[in-house]
């Protein structure tokens, strides 16, 4: 499930390498040799932090340096699991002569808290604080001495982390980028290579995918690397290969990191490997060996008391507990994780999707249908929070000609804007003109009227243009949700009628993942174009969010809704998409559709709730295998108590004969 945790607690385990001067308030030259002894200590606190924390207690520092005593101590107690210990080394209220160093420590406490917001303005603060003092100088192949690449390293790996999150990737891969030069021109090799394995998995995130591979090849070809730091290495090259579904070389890659964490003797990296090698055979379908492998690695990991990793570990047990068929133990891992401290929102939606389809496989829909859910839900609230950062994104990064049109679209609806200020501001001197000439003679009376007609008629077709472009998508051209919201409050609170058809592009991740988001592009427009061409006059095609698109055909009947399915599903799934290179990619659909008012009762719903029928459908129709569609034939309830009970177990109720299903398959 996780690919970065490894790499991050590294990164923590690392604080201390090379600790020099720190931004004011925070003055205090640590000398070499306590800077070499105090690098070693974080290091071994990785695997020994225990040891290493009262070998630090034990030093007596002065005043002067007691801010790095501090910072590493709640360092070493978050790598020994001791969270509230660490806090109490940083309360809740700062105090006035807090520098850098503390400012970083509250950005890691406030990303286990959740807060990636006040996460990421504090590593902003401290990088804003200390970058400019490691500006390399041209006659210099060194940093300067009020340089702490230490610091810098910890900053930028963090705030890469949190940018990444959020889809910020250009100003992400910069600061890596500087971090990387200055960690080389203080001969740091360690966190040189930490530094550019980050920067391969940002490279990575922006889908470029040789870049990722050119950085971490080159992490990976430094001299003088530790055997678990190329473990570590390692294992975010195996991280690579899975997001990009080269599951024989994640595997290969994964078990030699295992080997050169053993023969290091590194047996809590060895453990955190495991449990990666875990979530591989999970998805090779291996339920057995990866529950072996993660319980083989929980009981060490518990000893480190990190909630993030044990998290991780838990889910794994849990989906291999669920594959297996022993449901009770599965429940039991996931009644664990509900007391462990939250992971992000990303990886947060990332389980819920590997348990909903472990459940699904497992033929418990109940469950599978609750979390698809919650999945969506989450989704649909991390795109929207996401929103502001991607268009940010788009205007920085303009290697499509996709992006460029997203761009052009975003500058029309600007310049659009302006002229309707501009006609405003015309329409209102041209009103006070009026008014203060009236009694003139009519010849200047028409003149006013003829320009005032025409600001008027300028305005209402600059609004007109502006709504229509906020009421279409700009990759598809389609209507997007907002037009459909739109039509939908026209109707109040009447009933629907008609067929709404959910569309949703099978396996579309593994488009994006294996061809790159440019070939995504391409498949969600030539879905829009097909849709656009098979409805039919009056028909409404909606680009609904990311893969999906939705269609309402008010005046489609339920006699003739499957036959019109029938006819569409070919059309859909049944025609390669062409790519600009020429080549051709299958591509195919799941759809789910429902007709109001639902035979043979008649039963009546308003807007909101057929779109969630339709979506309960869409969910069956990829639950029994995708490439189909499934519709609802027949409600056999009318009651709103039975209608509710039909919703909570959509599958069960079809099984009872309360609803009747009709199922289309795609042609082979």
């Amino acid at each position: 499930m996780r690919w970065r945790f490894t790499h991050g607690l590294f990164v923590a385990g690392c604080a201390l390498l090379g600790v020099a001067w720190a931004a004011a308030p925070e003055r205090g030259l640590l000398p070499v040799h306590q800077q070499r002894q105090w690098s070693a200590w974080m290091l071994e606190a990785y695997e020994q932090p225990d040891a290493s924390l009262a070998l630090l207690q034990a030093e007596d520092m002065p005043p002067a340096l007691r801010h790095w005593q501090r910072f590493a101590q709640a360092r070493m107690l978050l790598l020994r699991g001791d969270e509230q210990a660490a806090r109490s080394l940083y309360p809740p209220t700062a105090t006035g002569t807090e520098g850098p160093s503390a400012w970083l420590m509250r950005a890691v406490l406030a990303q286990r808290d959740a807060k990636p917001d006040d996460a990421l303005a504090l590593t902003q603060r401290v990088l804003e604080a200390i970058e400019p003092d490691c500006v390399l100088a041209p006659d210099r192949d060194e940093p300067s001495l009020s340089c702490v690449p230490w610091l810098l390293s910890e900053a930028s790996l963090l705030h890469a982390q949190l940018q990444t999150e959020r889809g910020q990737l250009a100003d992400a891969s910069a600061r890596l980028a500087n971090a990387a030069s200055v960690q080389r021109a203080a001969r740091d090799v360690d966190r040189e290579a930490l530094v550019l394995a980050e920067a391969a998995l940002v490279a990575q995130a922006g889908d470029a995918a040789k870049q990722a591979d050119a950085l971490i090849e080159q992490a990976i070809a430094l001299p003088g690397l530790g055997g678990a730091v190329r473990a570590r290495l390692l294992n975010t090259q195996a991280g690579l290969a899975n997001q990009r579904g080269q599951h024989d070389l994640q595997g290969r890659l994964l078990q030699e990191a295992i080997g050169f964490a053993q023969r290091s003797q590194a047996q809590r990296l060895t453990a955190v490997l495991k449990a990666n090698m875990a979530d591989f055979h999970l998805h090779q379908n291996q339920p057995r060996e990866a529950r072996l492998l993660a319980q083989a690695a929980l009981p060490v990991l518990i000893r480190y008391r990190d909630p993030l990793v044990e998290r991780g570990v838990r889910h794994n047990l849990a989906v291999a507990f669920i594959g297996e068929g022993n449901f009770a133990a599965a429940r039991e891992q996931l009644n664990r994780l509900e007391t462990l401290t939250p992971d992000t929102p990303s990886r947060q939606a990332q389980a819920l999707h590997e348990l909903s389809q472990a459940w699904g496989l497992a033929g418990q829909y109940k469950e599978a249908l609750a979390l698809y859910h919650a999945e969506r839900k989450l989704t649909a609230s991390i795109q929207a929070q996401a929103r502001e950062a991607a268009l940010a994104e788009v205007r920085q990064r303009l290697g499509s000609a996709t992006q460029e049109a997203k761009l052009a679209v975003l500058q029309r609806e600007a310049a659009v804007q302006t002229q309707t200020l501009d006609n405003q501001a015309s329409l209102t001197w041209v009103g006070l003109a009026a008014a203060v000439l009236v009694g003139l003679s009519l010849s200047v009376g028409g003149v006013l009227f003829s320009r005032n007609r025409k600001a008027h008629l300028a305005l209402r077709r600059n609004q007109l243009a502006l709504q229509t472009l906020s009421q279409r998508d700009p990759l598809t051209n389609l209507a997007n949700r907002r037009q459909f919201h739109e039509l939908m409050a026209q109707r109040g609170a009447e009933p629907l009628e008609g067929t709404v058809v959910l569309v949703d592009i099978d396996h579309f991740k593994r488009v994006n993942d294996e061809h790159g988001h440019a070939v995504g592009d391409v498949v969600i427009k030539a879905y829009a174009d097909r849709l656009q061409r098979a409805v039919r006059g009056g028909d409404l095609v909606v680009r609904w969010g990311g893969e999906e698109f939705l269609v309402y055909a008010p005046s489609l009947r339920a006699l003739h809704a499957k036959a019109w399915v029938q006819r569409l599903m070919p059309t859909l799934s049944g025609v390669p998409v062409t790519l600009p290179d020429g080549r051709c990619l299958d591509v195919t659909c799941s759809m789910g559709f429902v007709t109001l008012p639902m035979p043979p009762l008649g039963v009546r719903l308003g807007w909101e709730r057929a779109l969630h029928w339709a979506d309960l459908a869409l969910y069956a129709a990829k639950n029994r295998g995708r490439r189909r569609a499934v519709g609802l034939a027949g409600l056999h309830v009318q009651d709103e108590t039975s209608l509710a009970q039909v919703e909570a177990d959509f599958e069960g109720a079809a099984n009872a004969a309360r609803l009747s299903l009709v199922q289309i398959l795609a042609t082979a």
